[in-house]
């Protein structure tokens, strides 16, 4: 029988070490293509391969990728069906985490080109894409899946065949709603223990083997506490699975709180440097709050800039300038998120439009906190006290 001609697209955290493993059996013909090519230059000097590149008139049994996103995959499909890279038999793997119209997409794109399309993301992080230890559900034809078991045991230790096209997705984005949830639970719990002092190592002993245990407690909490964050499955993408996650929940009528709140935190964390560090780092979202603060407490906030209150999730402009009116007594806030400040200024200026706003304003520059309580009392016949 001839080796199986495949093609394995997308060389990421996880595609680099998944294509590895399909390397070194030797009944298979591999072909490998990543769009960054120095990263396929790596590859080859570690593993065997040939580099494609579209080219040729070459049939593959097995089209796999493992791509970022939905435009990835759109791209790299579009690629495909326009090389023609496959026959009547070949099974298009798709382990990537992309959203259900994508995969309606592609599914249907191969039906009328006349091969198989199976979505089949996987979960156990890059450890489990070392280890060949990782989980894929899948979604598809059960004929095209049985066909396919020999290729996905290749880095795969679980292969679940879960129905009908999309159910893989579906499944997929089941796990990272219980992962989020988890990585959440365990921020708190960390943010707990070390502000009464408890010994995270005797801690982490007590815990792993108990009902609390998990794969992320176990892998990830000793990292935690190391402040290490720089490997594994990135906050980028998962803020980008969670996305995918409550687009479908929306279709769903579902509201899914927790999982709304941290993905506004892994939305955030993509503003700094975890964007593209480990999903554990979803702790600094409660960790760093607490120390800026802590350090905000600690100095003079009426000579330090008191805009960094806004750096803490959750915190905006509005916040910072009631705290700062309220709390520290400052006098020269101008609270221009303010509706009510907004709307007695429009009304005791007759200036609707704010045209002579910066002309007005400039007179009390240095106590506008004060101008702020005279226009609130004007609009408000409730009493204010300072």
């Amino acid at each position: 029988m001839p080796n199986s001609k495949v093609l394995f697209i997308g060389l990421g955290r996880m595609g680099f070490y998944m294509s590895s493993h399909l390397s070194k059996n030797k009944k298979i013909d591999l072909h490998i293509h990543n769009r960054t090519e120095t990263i396929e230059k790596k590859w080859l000097k570690l593993f065997s391969a040939v580099k494609y590149r579209f080219k040729g008139d070459i049939k593959f049994d097995f089209i796999i990728t493992c791509l970022k996103d939905d435009s990835a995959i759109d791209l790299v499909t579009k690629k495909i069906l326009q090389i023609g890279c496959f026959k009547k038999t070949t099974v298009f793997i798709d382990h990537s985490t992309i959203s259900l119209d994508q995969v309606k997409k592609i599914n249907y794109l191969a039906s009328i080109n006349n091969f198989y399309f199976l979505d089949a993301p996987v979960t156990g992080g890059v450890e489990g894409a070392k280890n060949k230890s990782l989980s894929s559900m899948v979604g598809g034809r059960l004929a095209q899946f049985k066909k396919s078991q020999s290729i996905l045991s290749a880095y795969c230790k679980n292969i679940i065949h879960m129905g009908k096209t999309g159910s893989g997705q579906l499944t997929k984005f089941t796990n990272q709603i219980l992962i989020c949830g988890i990585l959440y639970s365990i921020s708190e719990a960390n943010a707990f223990s070390k502000r009464n002092n408890l010994n995270q190592n005797k801690l982490y002993d007590a815990i792993k083997d108990g009902a609390a245990g998990s794969w992320q407690f176990i892998n990830r909490y000793k990292t935690i506490n190391k402040n290490k964050f720089n490997f594994g499955f990135s906050s980028e993408l998962m803020e980008k699975d969670l996305r995918y996650v409550l687009k479908q929940s929306e279709n769903n009528k579902l509201d899914l709180k927790l999982t709304k709140n941290v993905h506004k935190r892994y939305k955030k964390l993509l503003t700094t440097k975890y964007r593209d560090q480990d999903t554990s780092s979803l702790i600094k979202s409660l960790i760093d709050n607490y120390e800026l603060v802590k350090k905000i407490k600690s100095s003079n906030p009426k000579i330090n800039d008191i805009n960094s209150l806004t750096k803490i999730f959750g915190i905006g402009n509005w916040t910072v300038d009631m705290f700062s009116i309220f709390h520290l007594g400052l006098s020269s806030i101008t609270p221009m998120g303010d509706l009510g400040f907004i709307n007695a200024y429009k009304k005791y200026y007759n200036d609707p439009d704010l045209i002579k706003f910066n002309k007005n304003s400039k007179k009390w520059s240095k106590y506008s906190t004060i101008v702020t309580w005279y226009l609130w009392s004007s609009y408000d016949s409730e009493p204010l006290y300072l």
